[in-house]
């Protein structure tokens, strides 16, 4: 892969279907951001120039696999582009592989299957900031971010998600990302809160965790910000949520 003042982006694009409201769990020790196509939840100990890093990369990121994938129907090659994009920007982990889960209809509903598949690998912790975001995203207070993120991620036959969690462990920077397709048998625009007809629905995701290397972002951050700078006023939303 060539530099990141090389590379080519391409935001998503799409229609913005209409939003129903959800029910919503509330943390005030974490919040939750909508990068482009990606639910984001961070965890209390993330600092401002963290979060920053984690958003730029990811938007970055995305629109590098955007250029060269389409990514909802071509989603593990979008989600290995997108992995590359990352390592240019200083995120390093180990390689994993795209999966299919059996009977994902069981799990009632894609949030669900998600959680689940979160539980299965990542600590309670991490679980419990995924299911925070996922609540306030599906709140009264997410329909701007949920609108933003339906935007370029399913098509008329196959939905995509992006699901990710930054916290600190032992002074790092370490994100937790899921990617996740699926194919919801009719035409549907609730991605992350569609509910599964049947249990056998085809059903890939990938799970990945990444620690960010602080010399390489430094080193590189100049140079994404100038790529996404002009964009993140449209593609980066924090959600802010209204306390009772």
């Amino acid at each position: 892969m060539g530099s990141a003042a090389d590379t080519a982006i391409k935001p998503s694009s799409g229609d913005l279907p209409v939003t129903s409201g959800r029910g919503r769990t509330l943390d005030i020790n974490s919040s939750t951001s909508v990068v482009d196509g990606n639910l984001v939840a961070f965890g209390n100990g993330v600092s401002k120039d963290q979060k920053t890093a984690v958003e730029q990369s990811s938007l970055y990121a995305q629109f590098v696999a955007n250029a060269k994938y389409n990514r909802v129907s071509q989603t593990p090659d979008w989600y290995r582009e997108y992995l590359g994009a990352l390592a240019v920007c200083g995120w390093v982990g180990q390689g994993s592989k795209w999966s299919s889960l059996p009977k994902a209809g069981a799990n009632a509903s894609v949030d669900r299957a998600i959680l689940s598949l979160i539980e299965g690998r990542y600590s309670q912790k991490e679980a419990c900031l995924a299911k925070t975001a996922l609540d306030v995203l599906g709140g009264p207070d997410g329909i701007e971010g949920y609108d933003l993120l339906r935007q370029g991620t399913w098509n008329n036959s196959v939905d995509q998600c992006l699901v990710s969690v930054a916290e600190i462990d032992n002074k790092d920077l370490v994100l937790c990302s899921t990617c996740h397709n699926y194919v919801p048998e009719v035409i549907n625009s609730d991605v992350l809160f569609f509910h599964f007809i049947k249990e056998d629905t085809l059903y890939g995701y990938e799970l990945n965790e990444l620690v960010l290397d602080q010399n390489a972002w430094d080193k590189t951050k100049d140079a994404i910000e100038s790529k996404v700078e002009g964009f993140a006023g449209r593609y980066i939303k924090e959600i802010s949520v209204k306390r009772p």
